[in-house]
């Protein structure tokens, strides 16, 4: 007997809360007609007489929180980096050109048990190479040979290459 009390008193409820967001709905969807649609790009900021538009720049010389004294911030042109300490006066760093590197695969290694002298399967711009440590082909030079990568050398920069 309880339970059909509560029924009927949580149907009007239910009924008056769905009718209230279908109400909003449609008097949103519907409107009045006379509202008038502007889009977002065809808005014009008028500026008033007497009134600039403002204009800044960021300021980003603040302690970075986590390496504590030092920021580095690249320049406008970048080809700078200053890096500022404690002291006022910026450091101007001259950043090198990088070296274009040709494209090196790694297939993998052969080991002779004889002599334990290994072998790997290099492939250099296309060309599939079978060097050992110390070999210069295309001015690149295997330095190291691992299981699952090589460690090759181009001009003064190492890279380590994955199989």
């Amino acid at each position: 007997m309880k339970n059909k009390k509560l029924t009927y008193i949580l149907i009007p409820l239910v009924i008056g809360v769905w009718g209230a967001i279908i109400y909003r709905i449609f008097n949103t969807i519907g409107g009045d007609g006379n509202t008038p649609i502007i889009a977002p790009s065809a808005m014009k900021i008028e500026q008033e007489e007497g009134f600039m538009i403002d204009t800044f720049a960021l300021k980003l010389n603040y302690r970075d929180p986590f390496l504590g004294k030092t920021i580095a911030i690249r320049s406008e042109n970048n080809t700078e980096f200053v890096k500022q300490t404690n002291s006022s006066i910026p450091k101007i760093l001259t950043v090198t050109p990088s070296i274009i590197w040709p494209s090196i695969t790694y297939g993998g290694l052969i080991k002779n048990k004889n002599s334990d002298k290994q072998f790997g399967f290099v492939q250099i711009n296309g060309q599939v190479n079978i060097m050992k440590v110390g070999d210069v082909i295309n001015e690149v030079t295997l330095t190291k040979i691992l299981k699952d990568s090589i460690e090759v050398k181009f001009g003064k920069q190492k890279r380590f290459i994955a199989n």
